[in-house]
């Protein structure tokens, strides 16, 4: 086919880099372009609240969440425009001992960052190798202007993984939350809630991508990224709670006293935060309806397709 156009037609020069640029749109992205867009995107955020951020990312590689570390590493100068340092893990335990180590005070450069992001990668079996740092994260807390978020790529259906990874229970066990994005648009709104939840409670912040969601393609919109996360008031024992990180000290009263504190107030600013930001959504509302049904993430999709063909 042969396509004609009018003498004096002008083009914009178009880059296949835009698609990981703050604000550009409608393109294409599989879920793991969207990982990219999502930190540049939170990056811009950080900037538009006056926060001085950088993003440090760490982690080792595995299907379904192969190839981010070449894709990040495949973009020096958009990463570099968003202060975000990938550095690719030993091993998955490393990496995470990594990330844990982006929170703290002591190895902050407070006189160019108000704080760092810290980002971890790996596949559902992964997550059981990095479970003694993350464990440790989650108990003593990310910083309140960093926060931690766990990128765990599960293959339910074994694609290409040894064993069906499911995290979710894991990560329950560890008082983890977990957001489950279903596509490629979600990826970046929940990674922006869960990096903003992360900072509100302490709590690492897990989203899980399955292999549909990272593998699959969907047209993104410029606005993704025009969110505007609300930290919610909260109280405990009727005194208003504001979160703070826990310095790690080895006597037995003050180690359980973290653990109080995570499964208590801390706990208590996920909950709130989940409703003030409308986490949990009813997107059919049925008059005189007397059946819910509850479904997360990719699995929503399939649970509104089997409604239909079923009329």
């Amino acid at each position: 086919m042969t396509a004609v156009f009018e003498p004096g037609t002008s083009f914009e020069a178009y880059d296949l880099a835009d698609r990981y640029r703050v604000g550009a749109g409608p393109v294409l992205l599989t879920g793991i372009q969207a990982i990219a867009r999502m930190l540049v995107e939170q990056r811009a955020l950080d900037q538009r609240r006056g926060l001085r951020t950088g993003t440090f990312i760490s982690g080792y590689p595995g299907s379904p969440l192969g190839g981010l570390d070449q894709l990040l590493l495949g973009l020096p100068k958009e990463m570099a425009d968003a202060d975000i340092t990938v550095v690719p893990g030993l091993n998955e335990e490393l990496a995470a001992t990594a990330v844990w180590g982006s929170q703290s005070a002591v190895t902050l450069d407070s006189e160019r960052y108000d704080g760092v992001t810290g980002v971890w990668y790996g596949k559902g079996p992964g997550v059981d190798r990095a479970l003694d740092a993350m464990r440790h994260a989650n108990m003593y807390g990310a910083h309140p202007t960093g926060g931690m978020l766990m990128l765990v790529g599960d293959d339910p259906a074994a694609k290409s993984s040894t064993v069906p990874a499911v995290s979710e229970r894991t990560l329950a066990s560890l008082g983890i939350p977990v957001l489950f994005p279903r596509n490629a648009s979600e990826i970046v709104e929940y990674g922006m809630e869960g990096i903003a939840l992360s900072r509100a409670s302490g709590c690492v912040v897990a989203l899980k991508i399955v292999a549909d969601v990272a593998d699959g393609a969907w047209v993104v919109n410029p606005e993704i990224g025009v969110l505007d996360p609300v930290t919610p008031k909260t109280q405990w024992e009727g005194v208003p709670y504001t979160y703070e990180p826990t310095k790690i000290e080895l006597f037995p009263d003050r180690i359980v006293g973290a653990e109080a504190k995570l499964y208590g107030p801390r706990m208590n600013v996920v909950k709130a935060y989940a409703a003030e930001n409308r986490l949990n959504r009813i997107e059919v509302k049925a008059p005189n309806a007397k059946v819910g049904i509850i479904a997360s993430g990719s699995c929503y999709d399939s649970m509104r397709q089997g409604l239909k063909d079923l009329g």
